[in-house]
Order: structure tokens, then C-alpha cells, then sequence
């Protein structure tokens, strides 16, 4: 993804050399949107992933192991509440990571929204 980015910005860049004008600025903007697009796709992925992530460790598939064991070894209490404390840690972590995320992706979407609003404002310059 990042070999594609950097094609795109050396395009970007050549065609700002190549001859000013409204039809290069869209260009530019369209592979500013291009980018922009990619960025998002990337995180929605990583949003997925670590909402994923985070709803195993809430609800595991697997049943926990019983409080109460009728025969064999008896579960530590110790074990047990630091195993407690280490998922409320970890769903925090992730908690804390989901809410980056998405601070991110309302960057992300107040780029796109200028991006695009310049994009308009050269469109109509063109048909002028």
C-alpha cells in the first residue's frame, strides 16, 4: 500500500510541475482522494480487527473453566483474580485502542469532506 502511495504523490508531484491550471489541481485532488480512500480502507480494517479482538475477550468461545470443580485440582483464587484483572486490563487496552480508531477516522472523514468540497469549487470553475 505504501508503494502505491508514494507512485501516487511522485504523480501528484509531476503533474504540478507539468503546467498549473484547474485540471491539474483536480487531478492532484483526485489522488489526494485516492489516498485519502486507501487510509480509511486500513482503518476500517484495523477498527474490525480490534472490535473482533475485543469481543473474544469479553465473551470467549470457549466456556470458562467451572468456579466449583467436583473432582480434580481446585482453582486458585489467586489465578483466578489475576486472570480477572488481566482481561479488564486487556478489554481497557482495546477499549482505549477502538476510541483512537475512531478519532482517527473522523479525521479522516473531515479530509475527505474538504478534499471533495475543493474538488466542487474546481468543477465549477472548469465549466465557467
Amino acid at each position: 500500500m505504501r508503494t502505491l502511495m508514494t507512485v501516487l504523490m511522485l504523480l501528484a508531484a509531476s503533474l504540478a510541475e507539468a503546467a498549473p491550471g484547474p485540471d491539474v489541481a483536480m487531478q492532484l485532488i483526485e489522488a489526494d482522494l485516492l489516498i485519502l480512500r486507501q487510509e480509511r480502507d486500513a482503518l476500517q480494517q484495523d477498527f474490525r480487527m480490534t472490535r473482533d479482538m475485543r469481543d473474544l475477550v469479553v465473551s470467549p468461545r470457549t466456556a470458562p473453566p467451572p468456579a466449583v470443580v467436583l473432582s480434580g485440582p481446585m482453582i486458585n483464587y489467586d489465578d483466578m483474580v489475576r486472570d480477572q484483572e488481566a482481561k479488564r486490563v486487556r478489554i481497557a487496552d482495546l477499549d482505549a485502542e477502538l476510541s483512537r480508531l475512531y478519532d482517527e477516522s473522523v479525521v479522516l472523514a473531515d479530509r475527505d469532506r474538504a478534499l471533495r468540497a475543493q474538488l466542487r469549487e474546481l468543477v465549477a470553475l472548469h465549466r465557467q
